[in-house]
């Protein structure tokens, strides 16, 4: 029992002064970044890249412009004297996001998908006789 003029020390059991916690930034560093990777994944391993391959490392460098944003706005809020660390946590977490989701998704377009479209965009010749046709006249046949 503490007596006059001492504080008492905080324990487990005495209520202490609540924070305020912020849910929808909680929120958007839990599932922004995940849907970010998956998005950028998704768009750099399929027939997006395949098709539009300048436009999808386009819009990789869009990724990594977000995570110069919330930079800027971590360098700001710590400027202002506010607390920036929910905006250092979404900095990493979109830049960890956009630059393993740009690694591995071109890894696996150039090593799975890449050589599967290649063979699905050549053409098929029924009926070809061999006798009567060059090669050359047939080059872009395979399936």
């Amino acid at each position: 029992q503490p007596g006059m003029g001492t504080v008492a020390k905080p324990s487990a059991f005495m209520p202490e002064k609540r924070r305020r916690m912020n849910l929808v930034g909680i929120c958007m560093n839990i599932f922004f970044p995940w849907i970010v990777f998956c998005l950028l994944y998704a768009m750099l391993s399929f027939s997006f890249h395949y098709r539009h391959p300048t436009w999808a490392w386009i819009v990789v460098g869009c990724g990594f412009l977000v995570v110069a944003l919330v930079l800027f706005i971590a360098f700001r809020a710590r400027r202002r004297g506010n607390e920036p660390m929910w905006y250092n946590f979404a900095a990493l977490a979109l830049f960890l996001a956009v630059l393993l989701a740009a690694v591995f998704g071109d890894m696996n377009f150039w090593y799975n998908m890449q050589p599967f479209y290649d063979i699905e965009n050549l053409n098929t010749y029924p009926n070809v006789d061999p006798s009567m046709d060059r090669g050359q006249q047939r080059m872009d046949a395979g399936r």
